[in-house]
Parts: C-alpha cells; structure tokens; sequence
C-alpha cells in the first residue's frame, strides 16, 4: 500500500556546476554507497513506488549511477530525477536500457546553459525509451514573463520540436 506518491533521495550532494540560483552545500560533500542505497530502497518500496534522485547535488556526478537504477528496478520503483544535463549525454546509452528511469527533468537554467549545450541534450534524448518522460525546466521568470535567454530556449524547443505557438502558450508554466 503506498502511503506516499514519492520519497527524495539525496544520492549525493556534489555538482559540477555553481550556479547562482542554487544555495551553496555547507555539508561535507559525499556520494551514498550502495549498501546505503538498497537499505534505503528495501524501506521506501514499503510507502511509495516513486523516488526522486535529487535534492541538492547532480545525481548523474554519481559513478553508480546505473547501479542505482538497476537497484531500483530490482525494488519495483519508478524513478525520476532531475540533472543539468552537462552529463546526460555521456551516459544516455547506458540510461537507455535502465527500464526504473520513468522521468528526467532537465535544469536548462544552468550556469552550462548554451546552444551546443541545448543542442546536445535534444538530440540524445531521442535515444531513450518512449516512456520515459522529458521535462525541460526554466526557472527564469519574473512578473509571470520568461526572461530574453528562456524565451530562446522556448524558441529553440518550438524549432526542434516542431511546436506552434499555440502549443506553447497552452503549456502549464510552474512558478519555481
């Protein structure tokens, strides 16, 4: 019986970015261990069947990061977590076949943020599953209005994507 409709997982608080928009980390910087994770595991299967992969640091920095979803899988949860994407597509053909990966949001509001940048996560995440879902993140509004760089992200998503303006302008926005 679930209990929650999800549970936040920190699997470590360390970044590879400093953006300005992120309080800094005061604690000492560490990544969870396995045996850490799966003890977690074996007790938030027991009230939820979704983990999010992020609190503070870049979940992807993790080097067991695959591990970690395969673990997840082994416990019947779906996953999502949230990344900058600076590492997304180094290791979206390993993501690809992890079947506990269920969303991925994307912080296009990063320090890291340019075209290549943009360009580069577009184009890999058409190398993932079908099911999995994809959330592009800005964080960039003031007075209800996206700022001049989101605006192009916008446009560049309505370019690739194929998008109209209608389509757009029909979007949920979340004050972040």
């Amino acid at each position: 019986m679930e209990k929650y409709k999800k549970v936040y997982i920190e699997i470590t608080n360390c970044c590879n970015l400093n953006c300005s928009f992120c309080s800094p980390v005061t604690k000492e910087k560490r990544f969870m261990t396995e045996e850490e994770f799966e003890h977690i595991l074996k007790e938030v299967s027991k009230v939820t069947k979704v983990i999010y992969l992020h609190v503070k640091g870049e979940p992807l920095l993790h080097p067991k990061i695959i591990k970690f979803l395969e673990l997840a899988e082994k416990y019947n949860l779906n996953v999502n977590l949230t990344t900058n994407g600076t590492l997304f597509p180094k290791l979206v053909d390993k993501l690809k076949d992890c079947k506990a990966l269920h969303k991925i949001n994307f912080s296009l509001h990063c320090e890291q943020n340019n075209q290549a940048y943009e360009e580069e996560i577009f184009q890999n995440v058409e190398k993932l599953s079908s099911d999995t879902v994809i959330i592009y993140r800005l964080w960039t509004l003031k007075d209800n209005k996206l700022d001049k760089k989101s605006t192009k992200v916008v446009e560049k998503l309505k370019s690739y994507y194929h998008l109209s303006t209608e389509t757009v302008e029909n979007c949920k926005m979340k004050i972040m």
